[in-house]
């Protein structure tokens, strides 16, 4: 190689090194962002997580308190304790938004129990309720369940 094609190309290779690094860290800052977006994201879907599993404790101490002759009750409640949960714990209260958070759907005669044994046997019914509970997490996800549940009573 001359010494003037040499002079030329100095600074050449340390221009291409730089150029590289910035593409490099360009892309290196692009791949955090994109690693705290998802863990954003994750957080959201737990918390979110966490509320529905509330709102069903909520449901499911309803619907153990069913005696098929009272209307059933929801309950207001927290899950945990505050070493599991030491931001708050998960809760669950009849929904805010329903004006009638229970609401009586009727009572139908159980198939095949309709018939009167010996002519005094008892007549079983099925009476349904519909529940609507909600579910909030620390964070402050919320979530709401509404379903329909039965209790078979004799009369």
């Amino acid at each position: 190689m001359t010494e003037r094609s040499q002079r030329r190309q100095s600074g050449a290779a340390l221009l291409v090194t730089m150029m590289v690094m910035l593409a490099l860290a360009l892309m290196g800052v692009t791949t955090l962002n994109s690693v705290r977006g998802d863990q954003q994201i994750a957080g959201f879907q737990a918390r979110s997580r966490v509320a529905f599993h509330a709102a069903e404790a909520g449901l499911a101490a309803a619907t153990a308190a069913l005696d098929g002759v009272n209307a059933p009750i929801i309950p207001t409640g927290s899950l945990g304790d505050g070493v599991t949960y030491p931001n708050g714990q998960p809760a669950y209260a009849p929904d805010a938004s329903m004006a009638n958070p229970v609401e009586d759907l009727g009572a139908t005669g159980a198939q095949g129990m309709n018939l009167r044994i010996g002519g005094g046997g008892p007549r079983y019914q099925v009476q349904y309720w519909k529940m609507n509970v909600q579910g909030t997490a620390p964070g402050g996800s919320l979530s709401r369940i509404e379903a329909a549940t039965g209790v078979l009573r004799g009369n």
